[in-house]
């Protein structure tokens, strides 16, 4: 194993973490590793690693918190997650009205400014 300085370690942690295109903010993953077996849920897709084979089964994601509790020890929150299109349709439709407001809170200050005159 190469021994890297923490800093870079910690670099890459955030970038992988923060960066919109991450995969890791496009996709639930959770992986796991035991002694015999290696688990990955990588969004739509459960492989399990053993003896040296590899099964690959498709789920559906209403499936994420019960496969993250009963196989890899995790408690997901009740959601949404980020890699869902649902949060991110969330924040621009927010971003929106934030804009929208503007623009009105604009207007409103120029009627009251021109009855002032």
């Amino acid at each position: 194993m190469i021994r890297r300085p923490r800093g870079d370690v910690e670099v890459a942690n955030h970038f992988t973490s923060t960066h919109p295109e991450s995969v890791f903010r496009r996709t639930l993953t959770i992986q796991r590793s035991w002694r015999t077996e290696r688990i990955v849920l990588r969004g739509d897709v459960l492989e399990r690693y053993r003896d040296g084979r590899s099964v690959t089964v498709s789920i559906d994601r209403r499936e994420w918190p019960r496969i993250a509790r009963e196989l890899l020890g995790v408690t997901l929150p009740p959601g949404p997650f980020l890699c869902d299109g649902g949060l991110n349709a969330q924040v621009s439709s927010l971003k929106s009205q934030v804009s929208s407001l503007k623009s009105q809170v604009s207007s409103l200050k120029s009627q009251v400014s021109s009855r002032m005159i």
